[in-house]
């Protein structure tokens, strides 16, 4: 008997059908939604997987979404291209807006171009460095 499990089942299926169901571009507000998500679909799995291992307890609970959050962050940041090619931002909008770089010039410019400017790749790539390193740290 794992009396977790569909609870987080629950919630994985929960957030997967919500971001099928989202049709702005933006699927985030702010990190804390981003970290949510991650949790969510990623932090679920991790402990649905240590209960079929028959670990179960409070400190295993914590971890596994410290790492379900970290997986998904990484998930996430290395779907970032072809999610803007189908106008998809995965990147919450606050850090967005905060370095002044927009989803939907990001997505003409992929469609376009095929590729993305200079300037804006470099602060794409800071963004991308400062979530990963946020991964990073949960699961130091």
């Amino acid at each position: 008997e794992f009396p977790f499990t569909h609870a987080y089942v629950r919630r994985l299926v929960d957030a997967r059908v919500a971001d099928a169901l989202c049709e702005s571009m933006w699927r985030f507000r702010n990190i804390a939604d981003l970290e949510r998500f991650a949790d969510d679909v990623y932090g679920s799995v991790m402990r649905v997987t240590m209960e079929a291992l028959g670990v179960v307890d409070h400190d295993s609970e914590h971890a596994a979404g410290h790492i379900g959050k970290a997986v998904g962050l990484s998930h996430i940041l290395a779907g970032t291209l072809h999610h803007l090619s189908r106008e998809q931002c995965y990147i919450p909008k606050e850090i967005m807006d905060e370095n002044s770089l927009s989803g939907e010039a990001l997505h003409h410019m992929i469609v376009t171009k095929g590729e993305i400017d200079a300037s804006s790749y470099a602060v794409l790539s800071d963004i991308v460095f400062n979530l990963a390193t946020r991964a990073i740290a949960h699961i130091e």
